[in-house]
């Protein structure tokens, strides 16, 4: 797990909280670029991370992707 104490706004777990609340707070399903750019306007991060924090909440079993290829959120 990448963490990083002088900038903690660039942890995993902290972009994987912002990630989730993000899915809740507009409750609508997104494709992978869709969710990138809507994610990156409010949090700037670069793309590897931003599959790297997906790739975490995936295995943890906070998000899902459809058979349709949108990524929700997991109730």
């Amino acid at each position: 797990m990448i963490i990083t104490e002088r900038f903690p706004q660039k942890s995993l777990y902290f972009l994987g909280a912002m990630l989730l609340k993000h899915l809740t707070n507009k409750n609508i399903k997104f494709t992978l670029m869709d969710l990138y750019e809507s994610f990156n306007q409010e949090y700037k991060t670069d793309f590897k991370r931003f599959m790297m924090t997906l790739d975490w909440l995936f295995l943890i079993g906070s998000i899902n992707n459809t058979k349709d290829g949108y990524i929700i959120k997991c109730s």
